[in-house]
């Protein structure tokens, strides 16, 4: 779905994925670190923050540049772009959607187990076995979309694309598909089961955190660790349930009374661009989230930050004295020198 106009929301969306490319780069380098690949949720926010990194690019073709000042008036141009798009970034699009709610399921999961079940930790929740989960969500999220790619078809006129038409979208003449895949198993897998999952395994970490606290006060250093690792994906969970209502509403919406994008079109365009705002947020934001609730996060950027500027400065000192490209043993004897 693409915004209807570059206003407010466009803009606002722009700056939004530009904060969580910075945000999601910064957790990319934190997640790769070894002493987090060593436990199996560091595994799984790593292949997060990869899916949220491509979603938010994406995001920019699909969503930013249609609505841009730079189309004229039924610019063919316009129309081109539009259906390369809808040939090429929307099946990715689903594809890295299809990775962001397995990983949310996955997250879940695995703190479900760490918290209810915690005698099955160590043979369930391992980094390898992390690895191969998420590299089969990979997998399955390809061939689960792969019939997007038959939704549209290009139109071709003296060699080149000149728009779009719907193949497989078209109700009328795939009903089987419209009504089976893209509206009951859509909503089924990426949003009626997904959410009830989280719903009741979040409950019932809530209920046990709750009951385990009550009954003993004091805990140890690594059940407090644990304890606001899972609060600080409690939060990620929620925020994934909240930020993704929206668009199931009107999906459910769209299903059930048809001609409600119809009869209703401001109504819903309004809605759907702000449905679009919600996804992006969602995939921008996790960074705020760890950089509250996780103190490994913020240490581990903050030490890089102090690296990286002091290697900024030692660089210009370098520069200015004309150090650059002398050997070290010299570099050491100038500055021992200069100290004097």
């Amino acid at each position: 779905m693409l915004l209807t106009g570059f206003g407010p929301i466009a803009l606002l969306l722009l700056v939004t994925v530009i904060i969580g490319l910075f945000g999601n780069t910064m957790s990319l380098f934190v997640f790769s670190r070894r002493n987090m690949m060593r436990s199996s949720i560091g595994v799984f926010l790593l292949a997060l923050t990869c899916v949220d990194i491509v979603l938010l690019i994406l995001s920019v073709f699909t969503f930013v540049v249609p609505v841009l000042p730079i189309w004229q008036q039924n610019d063919p141009d316009w129309q081109i772009y539009t259906a390369i798009m809808l040939k090429t970034a929307y099946p990715l699009n689903m594809i890295a959607q299809t990775c962001s709610v397995c990983l949310m399921l996955a997250i879940t999961t695995e703190r479900w187990i760490a918290v209810c079940r915690p005698l099955q930790v160590k043979s369930w929740c391992r980094p390898g076995r992390s690895a191969r989960m998420c590299a089969t969500i990979v997998i399955v999220s390809i061939l689960y979309n792969a019939i997007r790619y038959f939704e549209f078809q290009l139109v071709w006129a003296n060699g080149s694309v000149v728009s779009f038409q719907k193949l497989l979208r078209d109700p009328e003449k795939s009903r089987w598909y419209y009504v089976g895949y893209y509206t009951i198993l859509y909503n089924v897998t990426h949003f009626i089961f997904p959410f009830t999952v989280m719903t009741i395994a979040n409950y019932q970490i809530v209920t046990t955190l709750v009951r385990r606290k009550k009954s003993c006060p004091l805990l140890t250093t690594q059940q407090l660790k644990e304890q606001k690792t899972t609060v600080m994906l409690l939060m990620v969970t929620t925020a994934f349930v909240i930020c993704n209502t929206l668009v199931f509403s009107l999906n459910i919406l769209e299903s059930v009374f048809p001609k409600f994008s119809a009869e209703w079109i401001g109504t819903f365009s309004v809605l759907n661009d702000w449905a679009n705002y919600l996804v992006v947020f969602n995939s921008a934001s996790t960074f705020l989230i760890y950089l509250i609730f996780s103190a490994k996060y913020k240490q581990t950027v903050l030490v890089a930050c102090r690296r990286w500027r002091g290697k900024v400065r030692e660089g210009s000192w370098s520069n200015a004295t004309g150090l650059t490209s002398l050997p070290a043993h010299k570099k050491e004897l100038i500055c021992t020198m200069s100290m004097k």
